[in-house]
């Protein structure tokens, strides 16, 4: 079957020729290279899912009267990824890295003025040392949310303490967080300023745990695990 009539039957099985479809989430698996970039349709969605992808592959297919857009989780294709506007307009951010990063685009993440971000298994990737320091030497505005998501509690155990460690005489500690039923996670604040202080921490379900860098106000904010597991239920 050539490929004209695989984008015909797409056109016709799934969208019926319509030139607009309204979508909750639009889920992209496919590589830049998928017959759907073909059909003339145009997706109206509030969330884009493009995995691995560099979100800026599809656009095509996205109405613009779709942005600023209340979700989206993409890959990074380069330094100008991190200019864009439908990336920096997004309300809920989850970027998906393949490699250790530069200091430029650290510093272009970080700069991004979205204040919740989360990264699927980026946490040996990212040297979270590194980022707090940048946090404290550039405040960023308060409810600013940085999401690890990993599946390896040990490994987030092990960066907490370290990250205790490097901030040795300049935090504060809080109660723990609980794996399993028992007191685990170290869990403490980092003063920035005279009106913001870093909140960090981690907290798991049955699948997953959240390593958290949160920025909180200096008089501090209630907190419990089970509100922020529920916080944490959205990121799919």
């Amino acid at each position: 079957m050539d490929s004209q009539t695989v984008e015909n039957k797409i056109d016709q099985y799934y969208i019926g020729g319509r030139s607009k479809i309204y979508v909750k989430r639009l889920h992209v698996f496919d590589p830049p290279s998928s017959p759907l970039l073909s059909v003339e349709s145009k997706f109206i969605t509030a969330e884009f899912d493009a995995k691995y992808n560099d979100f800026e592959n599809f656009l095509q297919i996205i109405d613009p009267i779709s942005f600023p857009l209340k979700y989206l989780r993409t890959g990074t294709g380069g330094l100008h990824t991190y200019d864009h506007p439908v990336l920096r307009s997004a309300e809920t951010l989850l970027i998906d890295l393949s490699e250790e990063q530069s200091e430029a685009e650290m510093i272009c993440l970080q700069k991004l003025p979205c204040k919740t971000i989360s990264f699927f298994y980026d946490l040996e990737i990212i040297d979270t040392v590194r980022m707090i320091n940048y946090m404290i030497e550039n405040p960023k505005e308060i409810g600013t949310k940085y999401t690890f998501i990993e599946f390896n509690r040990k490994f987030v155990y092990s960066e907490l303490m370290r990250i205790k460690q490097a901030f040795e005489g300049n935090r504060h500690d809080l109660e723990e967080t609980t794996s399993f039923g028992r007191k685990y996670y170290p869990r403490f604040c980092i003063p920035v300023n005279p009106i913001s202080k870093l909140h960090v921490y981690a907290v798991e379900n049955d699948k997953q745990c959240f390593f958290i860098i949160k920025v909180v106000p200096e008089s501090g904010e209630e907190f419990t695990e089970k509100a922020e597991l529920v916080a944490q239920s959205s990121i799919k």
